[in-house]
């Protein structure tokens, strides 16, 4: 990452920076006051999930906001949640995922459980086309001005999106 940030800074405008994160980087915050789908930065590492994905996805949004100080690069990290094959794909489902799998199992054994936890109580995935759609606007939209904001991210060039399905279902 180090030489792209490198890169971003040695054109005049800087170049922006577009991460990829996930919302599993912020889902583990303790106090819940944040939630996994704060749009605000983090400055704690037990924020995220505990596992290896999430805590790298945290790191690197941390380098990011680094680097937009330091570098005055502009930096934009969109969280993204649970993400589906494209809408355009039709009905069919990769069998070889967990869902597809798990259900097709639970044929085979004649019995469902009666829950699948917390975690997958409701489903907000969505599909992967429109987040594309959404990432690249983002990223050939002007970033916005470093003026006053209550999001505190902003006063380092970041601008901070959530990418989750706010229609979810149980």
């Amino acid at each position: 990452m180090l030489n792209l940030f490198s890169l971003a800074a040695s054109v005049y405008p800087a170049a922006q920076i577009v991460f990829i994160s996930s919302v599993g980087a912020v889902a583990g915050n303790s106090g819940g006051e944040l939630g996994p789908t704060s749009e605000s930065n983090i400055r704690t590492l037990d924020a995220a999930h505990a596992n290896g994905y999430s805590q790298s996805k945290l790191l690197a949004e941390l380098l990011c906001e680094t680097a937009s100080q330091l570098l005055e690069i502009p930096v934009v990290i969109a969280r993204v949640g649970g993400v589906e094959r494209p809408a355009c794909a039709g009905d069919v489902w990769n069998r070889s995922e967990w869902l597809p799998s798990f259900v097709k199992s639970s044929f085979h054994l004649g019995c469902l459980p009666d829950s699948l936890g917390l975690r997958f109580s409701s489903v907000d995935w969505m599909p992967s086309d429109p987040i594309a759609e959404v990432i690249v606007d983002t990223a050939m939209a002007d970033m916005p001005s470093t003026q006053a904001s209550s999001n505190a991210a902003q006063e380092y060039n970041i601008a901070i999106f959530k990418l989750r399905n706010p229609s979810t279902t149980t």
